[in-house]
C-alpha cells in the first residue's frame, strides 16, 4: 500500500481530463492544439523591450530616413553624398533589424528553437490542485500545483502559466483549447483556484499502483529543486538602451534625451534584477515507485524506469539514502523517510543480496 504520510495530496486520476476524483468541483477542461501564432500572441514581452521597440520604430527609423532625405537635397557634390548615404543606410538597416528582432514574432521563433515542445496538441484540465496536462513531447500526464506558477496571465487569446522558479519558462494554453470561456470569467475562476490552493510547489506524475507485485515495498517522496530566479535579459535592456542613446545623441546631439534614456534603462533594470533575485520556495519534484528483491520501478516527471538491481550502473547505500545510477544520464535517490522503517531495512537487505559487491557495475 502507498504511504499514508505523503507530504502532499494531489488528486490522482489516470486521465487528465477525468475530473471525477478532483477535490474541487470547479474544473476547466483543456483540449486543443497550440500553434506558433498562439505562442506569439501569449508570449511575455517585458516593458523595456516594448519601449525600446517603439523608440526604434517611431523615432530612430523615421529620423534616419528624414536625415537621409535632407542629405540628398543638401549635398553639394556626389563625393559628399555617397558616404553620408551609406552611413545613413547602415543606421537605418541596424534600426530596422532591431525593430524586427524585438518583435513578438521574432522572439517566438528564437524561443521555439530551444523549446519546440510549446507547439502541439495539449490535453488536460485545471482544478483546485493546479494543472494536469499531456502536452507535446509528454507521454504521460503531468501534475503541477498552483503555487508553482506566477499569477496566471489571461487574455482573449488564452492563458500563459509561467513557472515561479524560472519565469522565462512557461506553458501556453490557447483560447481554442478552453472551450470558448470568456476571458473575464476565466480570469476569475483561475484567480479563485490559485488563491485557494494550499499545496506547496509540486511537480508530479499521477500515481498508479495497479501493476505493483505482491510483497513489493513502496516509496513516495519529494526532492527539492532549489532555484533562484535570475533572468539574464536585464543586461540586454541596458545594452540596447545604451545603443539607442548613442544613436539618438549622434543624430540629434540632445544630451538630455541621451541621459534620460540611459537613466530610465538603469532604473528599470535595477528593479527588475532586484525583484528577480528573490529566492522562492523550492519546487518539490515528486517521485514514487516500488522495490522487489529483483529490482523495481521508479517514476518522476522527468523520467520513469523499470530496472533490475543487477543491471544498474551503480547503487550506493547508507543509513539515510539509496542512490541509484540507472545509466550515464539518469540517477535517483530514495531517502529513508520515503518508506516505513522496517521496509527500509528490508530494501537494503534485498539490494545487498542482489549486489554483494559495492563497486559500480559496467
Amino acid at each position: 500500500m502507498p504511504l499514508s504520510n505523503n507530504p502532499y495530496q494531489p488528486p490522482r486520476p489516470t486521465d487528465p481530463s477525468d475530473a471525477s476524483n478532483s477535490d474541487d468541483d470547479t474544473t476547466i477542461q483543456i483540449d486543443g492544439q497550440t500553434t506558433i501564432d498562439d505562442v506569439s500572441k501569449l508570449i511575455h514581452v517585458p516593458i523595456p523591450v516594448v519601449v525600446l521597440r517603439y523608440v526604434v520604430g517611431l523615432v530612430c527609423v523615421p529620423m534616419f530616413i528624414g536625415i537621409g532625405s535632407f542629405i540628398v537635397f543638401a549635398a553639394k557634390s556626389l563625393a559628399d553624398l555617397i558616404p553620408m548615404l551609406l552611413l545613413q543606410g547602415f543606421l537605418i538597416a541596424i534600426a530596422w533589424f532591431a525593430f524586427s528582432w524585438l518583435g513578438r514574432r521574432s522572439r517566438t521563433k528564437r524561443l521555439l528553437k530551444h523549446h519546440p515542445e510549446l507547439v502541439g496538441v495539449i490535453h488536460g484540465r485545471l482544478d483546485g490542485f493546479g494543472l494536469h496536462y499531456i502536452g507535446p513531447a509528454v507521454e504521460q500526464c503531468r501534475e503541477i500545483s498552483w503555487s508553482a506558477f506566477l499569477p496566471v496571465y489571461v487574455s482573449r487569446h488564452g492563458m500563459r502559466l509561467n513557472w515561479k522558479h524560472s519565469p522565462q519558462h512557461f506553458l501556453v494554453v490557447p483560447a481554442s483549447a478552453l472551450d470558448a470561456i470568456a476571458p473575464a470569467h476565466l480570469k476569475t475562476i483561475v484567480r479563485q483556484l490559485q488563491n485557494a490552493c494550499q499545496q506547496p510547489p509540486i511537480f508530479a506524475v499521477p500515481e498508479d499502483w495497479g501493476g505493483m507485485p505482491a510483497g513489493a515495498i513502496t516509496f513516495r517522496g519529494t526532492v527539492p529543486m532549489e532555484t533562484v530566479s535570475l533572468p539574464l535579459h536585464h543586461p540586454i535592456y541596458i545594452a540596447s538602451a545604451a545603443a539607442m542613446a548613442v544613436m539618438l545623441y549622434q543624430a540629434t546631439k540632445f544630451t538630455l534625451i541621451t541621459l534620460g534614456v540611459a537613466t530610465a534603462a538603469g532604473v528599470v533594470s535595477h528593479f527588475a534584477a532586484k525583484r528577480n533575485r528573490t529566492t522562492v520556495m523550492p519546487l518539490q519534484i515528486a517521485q514514487w515507485g516500488w522495490f522487489t528483491p529483483d529490482g523495481g520501478q521508479f517514476h518522476s516527471p522527468y523520467f520513469s524506469t523499470i530496472f533490475l538491481w543487477t543491471d544498474l550502473v551503480r547503487v550506493d547505500l547508507n543509513d539515510e539514502k539509496i542512490l541509484v545510477d540507472v545509466d550515464s544520464k539518469f540517477q535517483f535517490a530514495i531517502e529513508s523517510q520515503d518508506m516505513e522503517s522496517d521496509q527500509w531495512s528490508r530494501t537494503q537487505s534485498w539490494i545487498r543480496q542482489a549486489r554483494p559487491s559495492p563497486l559500480p557495475v559496467h
